[in-house]
């Protein structure tokens, strides 16, 4: 029986890679055909009451085996006879599990060659419904070291009936199986051990193994020291968390709450903590025993917020477990009260009936609720009719009520601080992570061993693998546990059951005492610990989880005391809250990496040299310049494109090249006579979003001093913030050694991306001047590159000597010129987002029930959208520019998601992925017109305080939003959801504007998808089931550990700005040519800003200012067009591809985004050729017997150099007006 035969298997080139990897195991299963091994017994107890239930495994002893490497006493595994085995997946997915299935195909067949393997379909319902493949050497090298469970799938049923029990049976047995390997968590091996005492009691030959799996981690004893897939889940987790903490610390302006999977246990909130030291966990089993209510968790985080805002940190991250809320003994009691109440008919309001029946308690806490939490609790039920509280948004529940407490304590003065939460949730996309190698090659053992055992006739016995803190796989110990002796009795539906009992956090264990001990201090110092992404080769690849191998506590609470001396200390350095006590093992190797810069930016024999003056955009541009720029456009120190070239190579071509224009003769004679021994002071300021690598322009800058000496660095602490309040500090390489090579921008921190009052410019020309600044670098976006625009003209007609360079860095990838390639942080971004989405459709593929609804960051352009798309292959992204240019309203977009979904459900594919750009919904007509009629209204708004009534005005009083709203935008505005209306009126920017970030697009579509698909379900045209799960992938990529790639173009932007500076030169932005190559043959220099200014509107700006506009997609570019050249096959054949994880020493490391390679791959190719084509000529001309060969060969190279000059000028004054 075939699966998926529809299925094309698209791997990306790091999958590939992965599947070759061979994982290590244990001594005593490395070599079945030669290595001789014994096994060892010994007695373990089995409680009193199972013998009953267990009659035919129990009538003799079932002895603890364990495999010992022997080569003396012990027997081959190889066998005459060979093995026929099925496997099969129970409950939810974890990262391995194809490696428990590879390890029983290699040692069968080892065992044996003609052994044969079988793979029963969607879990246990396959076994006793006899869904099954036959899994071959082609099929099985296609999943080797994979996430997921998409090879034969997983699924939740349970053989629990006595026709179910007796099926499984009879297809055993007519498959003639020796053994069935059942890989699941404390259910499913429950239900496994049952099996093998049914088959047994029949005298079936088939013998029934368990493999330990939960990425939960509560399937945990003293014979199974972790679960598989907690580590890869966890450590998934941690490098997203990672990431939250360095943003929180570089933006000092958000409290991160993040809920973490794993309902009926709190292991992996505290893994997590312990790997990323965030502010404070909540330990569901502490809440528990420590009978704390609702309201007490409240006052607890309000009080740390209290705190550490008074310590001027109005920022943190906060874990919160999936099931903390079944840990609170107050609400595990309304939740059964209301369970109760809800299992018999009504005819009344859900809400009153409920609340007139529940407990004075329980009524008394269902009124705290807030109203959209315990709307959850009615209207969010399973099949039975129970509240789904793994629906239930708990990190919400809690961001509600702390606004209301911390509102509470504004008023009675008890808090002054702000207080700008962000809610997460981690769950589906840990599950299905290419595994660790941790989990590879521990599930690579535990199926090597489950097929020994079989080979030795155990039945009923766990797969364990023990000594797992050993870093080397051949030290660990593999060994069959019975199942019996890990159960114990419990009462269910009036009988004794038997279960494996969950194993939660030890309240007395390492791992908890661990954390006690320094969780006050972390809970106020900035301990933050950025694990990074997952490596599979060199620092960190072998690392081990916690739950394994707990922390030492002495070594972790000197590494606190040794931070909070240092976060105390009151010396500069302390002022970034980053020491190397709190680096991860990864970041400890990154920071003494030096990333690679071009060749010709290292051996200080370079010069500027000026190429051409900047043409205009197009004659409107023009005529604007003139206006708001007349000095800029007419200082040749801001005018001339220039390059970063080899000295003595610039000495020849000043002495022999004839130059069109004077100015770029005159301005490289300047160039290279340059007083290089005058003293450089250079400011550094960091406006707008973080973006990865962007610290690395510090490191370029340092860079450049060192080797040009007698140069100041100084910086602006939190961007315009250290600007308007004279908050400086001098940058050095030993206060920056912390952050090199790392991401987020907490080394200065940031600013939201504005420098364009006239306040602002004052207040930058007083501060240059008494810096006595010869240079001002400003590191941002669109915003910033206008900005440094505006900002230099400001200096020269003040007469302000500071010169002004800007440098592109943006996850947006929008800032789009023939000039400047990508931005810092593009490539990063996209790599992070398609990591996370390449696991999630993993997932999907393997659940087959969720249909994921995926937004991306990038506020107006869909740039990342359309790269992560081209990378992972979903089945339908979003292109907002695409939308736009059709003219499509939501309700299109809407139908074509369904169509794809209607024609999905046909095949039996009631699943799938889409992507949505965050400023969809600015591309939509209808809803870029209400957004900016609710932003004309907040204009008039001069406070917070005002904003918030406005707000609630607007949202309480719908006679005031049909008065202040066309009839059309007030039409639409009420056929919104009411999570969107709060959003959309609650959420501003800065400059009071609509907070598109904080718009969750992803839930609008799902809402509106649902609703299209039951109407085609009620005219009869949809039967599939549509179970929508949204997520949005954002602020996790920000500061994530920058790419190979994005460390270089940081530091090679900040030595070049260094170097512009050094020159003379203001208006213009750093560039780098040809990054499709290797760093060290990059080509370096200056972009003038006039060049890229528009006249289109821009936010933040009149609708007179020149901008540097924010590029959107274009549907004719080669990015675009190769996704849409393939897109349509995605949607109804799984193309699903995961790049994985982001490797710094391993094959991939070098690897550029697909938009880059896309974009400029080609071009590079004929500069390439040009180059080769120009030396060749040099060399054929070298000689030459005739000189008129020579004048001809000259007066061709100046027709091709003037055909170029004037198609330029042509191109540019003919471009289009855009107003």
């Amino acid at each position: 029986m075939d699966k998926k035969l529809d299925y094309a298997f698209e791997f990306s080139e790091y999958q590939k890679h992965r599947q070759a990897f061979v994982p290590g195991c244990p001594d005593s299963l490395s070599d079945a055909e030669n290595n001789k091994v014994s096994l060892t017994r010994s007695s373990y107890p089995v409680m009193e009451g199972l013998k009953d239930l267990f009659p035919t495994l129990l009538e003799k002893e079932m002895p603890y085996l364990q495999l010992k490497f022997d080569q003396e006493g012990g027997e081959l595994l190889r066998s005459e006879n060979p093995l026929k085995v099925a496997v099969v997946l129970s409950g939810g997915q974890a990262a391995g599990g194809h490696n428990v299935i590879m390890g029983v195909f290699d040692m069968i067949r080892k065992i044996h060659p003609n052994s044969r393997l079988f793979g029963f379909l969607m879990g246990p319902h396959g076994v006793y419904s006899n869904k099954y493949i036959e899994i071959n050497q082609e099929y099985m090298q296609l999943y080797r070291n994979m996430g997921g469970f998409d090879m034969i799938c997983s699924g939740r049923h349970k053989i629990e009936t006595p026709q179910q029990f007796e099926a499984s049976l009879k297809n055993c047995t007519d498959l003639d199986l020796d053994g069935l390997v059942v890989i699941g968590g404390d259910d499913s091996n429950t239900n496994a051990c049952l099996l093998a005492e049914y088959f047994l009691k029949h005298n079936a030959k088939t013998k029934v193994i368990g493999c330990p799996k939960t990425i939960d981690g509560d399937l945990k004893n003293e014979h199974i020291e972790v679960s598989f897939g907690f580590d890869t889940a966890t450590r998934t987790y941690s490098e997203a968390i990672g990431n939250l903490c360095v943003d929180a610390m570089s933006g000092k302006g958000y409290y991160y709450f993040v809920r973490l999977m794993g309902r009926s246990a709190s292991h992996i909130a505290l893994e997590c903590a312990l790997q990323t030291r965030a502010n404070w966990v909540l330990i569901g089993e502490e809440v528990e025993q420590q009978k704390q209510t609702l309201s007490q968790i409240t006052k607890q985080l309000a009080d740390l917020i209290c705190k550490r805002s008074e310590l001027n940190k109005d920022y943190g991250v906060i874990l919160v477990p999936e099931g903390l809320i079944e840990f609170i003994p107050e609400v595990k009691k309304l939740i059964s009260e209301i369970n109760e109440i809800l299992s018999k008919p009504f005819h009344q309001d859900i809400r009153d009936y409920v609340s007139h029946h529940l407990s004075w308690e329980s009524r008394a806490l269902f009124t705290f609720l807030p109203k959209a939490i315990s709307d959850q609790l009615l209207l969010d039920r399973d099949p039975h009719g129970n509240v789904q509280v793994s629906k239930i948004d708990t990190e919400r529940l809690l961001i509600l009520l702390l606004r209301d407490e911390l509102e509470t304590r504004t008023q009675d003065g008890l808090y002054k601080g702000q207080f700008f939460p962000q809610s997460h949730f981690f769950g589906y996309e840990g599950r299905c992570a290419i595994p660790s190698n941790f989990d590879a090659q521990y599930c690579y053992a535990l199926g090597l061993n489950a097929a020994v055992l079989i080979r030795e006739g155990a039945t009923g016995y766990m797969s364990c693998v023990k000594n797992l803190y050993d870093r080397n796989p051949k030290n660990w110990i593999a060994a069959g546990c019975p199942l019996p002796t890990m159960m114990h009795l419990e009462r269910r539906k009036g009988k004794d059951v038997p279960v494996i009992k969950k194993a939660l956090v030890d309240l007395e264990g390492p791992n908890y005492l661990s954390y006690v001990a320094v969780r006050e201090k972390w809970a106020y110092l900035d301990c933050f610990r950025s694990p990074g992404p997952i490596q599979f080769a060199g620092p960190s690849s072998d690392i081990v989880c916690f739950l394994v191998k707990p922390p030492v506590l002495a070594e972790l609470v000197a590494e606190t005391d040794e931070h909070e001396k240092f976060e105390n200390s009151r010396s500069q350095a302390s002022l970034f809250h980053r020491h190397e006590t709190n680096l991860s093992e990864l970041s400890q190797a990154r920071i003494e990496q030096v990333s690679a810069i071009p060749e010709i930016l290292t051996k200080y024999q370079y010069s500027l040299s000026a190429i051409k003056k900047y043409k205009a955009f197009s004659q409107l541009v023009k005529s604007k310049i003139e206006e708001q720029f007349p000095k800029l456009r007419n200082d040749y120190h801001g005018t001339y494109f220039v390059e970063v070239q080899d000295k003595q190579t610039l000495l020849q071509d000043v002495e022999h090249v004839r130059f069109e224009d004077q100015s770029v003769k005159t301005l490289n004679q300047e160039f290279l006579s340059l007083d290089q021994s005058r003293p450089l002071k250079i400011g550094v300021i960091y406006l707008g979003r973080h973006s990865p690598g962007g610290n690395n322009v510090i490191d370029g800058l340092i860079r450049f001093a060192e080797q040009r000496g007698n140069v100041q660095l100084i910086g602006f602490i939190h961007g315009l913030t250290g600007l308007m309040n004279d908050q400086t500090i001098e940058i050095s390489a030993e206060t920056f050694k912390p952050f090199r090579n790392l991401g987020g921008y907490d080394y200065l921190g940031r600013s939201h991306d504005q420098l364009r009052t006239p306040d602002q410019q004052q207040r930058a020309a007083e501060l240059s001047k008494k810096y006595d600044l010869s240079g001002l670098v400003l590191v941002g976006a669109t915003h910033t590159l206008t900005d440094a625009g505006f900002l230099s003209e400001y200096f020269l007609e003040n007469e302000v000597s500071t010169r002004v360079i800007a440098i592109p860095s943006t996850v947006d990838g929008n800032i789009r010129h023939s000039y400047i390639a990508t931005s810092i942080g593009f490539d990063t971004a996209s790599k992070v987002y398609s990591q996370l989405i390449g696991n999630m459709l993993s997932d999907s593929a393997s659940a087959i029930k969720y249909w994921y609804f995926i937004r991306l960051m990038g506020r107006d352009p869909s740039h990342l959208a359309l790269e992560c798309a081209i990378q992972t292959h979903p089945n339908m992204v979003i292109i907002s520019e695409e939308s736009a240019h059709r003219g499509e309203t939501l309700i299109d977009i809407v139908n074509r998601i369904c169509d794809v979904i209607v024609e999905r459900a046909k095949q039996n594919k009631n699943y799938g992925c889409v992507l949505i750009p965050e400023g969809l919904l600015n591309h939509v007509a209808a809803y870029k017109h209400l957004i900016d009629e609710i932003n004309k209204n907040f204009a008039v708004c001069k406070t917070r305080q005002e904003t918030k009534e406005l707000s609630q005005r607007f949202y309480e009083n719908d006679q005031y939003v049909k008065e202040n709203l066309t009839p059309w935008s007030h039409s639409l505005y009420t056929t919104l959801p009411d999570f969107l209306k709060k959003q959309l009126l609650y959420e501003r920017e800065i400059e009071g504007l609509t907070k598109i970030s904080q718009i969750e697009t992803e839930k609008l579509m799902a809402y509106f998808v649902e609703q299209e698909l039951q109407k085609r379900k009620n005219k009869g045209v949809y039967q599939g089931g549509f179970a929508p799960v949204t997520h949005y992938f954002g602020y996790q990529g920000r500061c994530s550990h920058p790419t190979l790639f994005d460390c270089s173009l940081g530091s090679t932007y900040g030595f070049t700005a260094g170097v512009l500076i050094d020159n003379g030169l203001t208006g213009l932005s750093v560039t780098a040519q040809q990054i499709t190559s290797p760093a060290k043959y990059w080509r370096v220099g200056g972009v003038p800003i006039l060049s890229m200014v528009r006249s289109q509107p821009k936010s933040g700006f009149s609708r007179v200012d020149l901008v540097v506009p924010s590029e959107e997609v274009d549907l004719n570019g080669e990015t675009y067009q190769r996704m849409k050249a393939v897109e349509r096959g995605w949607r109804y054949i799984d193309h699903y591809s995961n790049p994985g994880p982001i490797q710094f020493f391993d094959n991939g490391c070098e690897r550029r985004d697909f938009t880059l390679d896309s974009l400029f791959q080609h071009r590079t190719k004929i500069t390439d050729q040009i180059k080769a084509l120009c030396h060749s000529i040099q060399n054929d001309c070298l000689f030459v017997e005739h000189q008129h060969l020579l004048i001809a060969a000259l007066s061709s190279l100046e027709s091709a150099k003037s055909v170029i000059n004037s198609m330029t000028q042509n191109a540019s004054l003919g471009a289009q007006n855009y107003d």
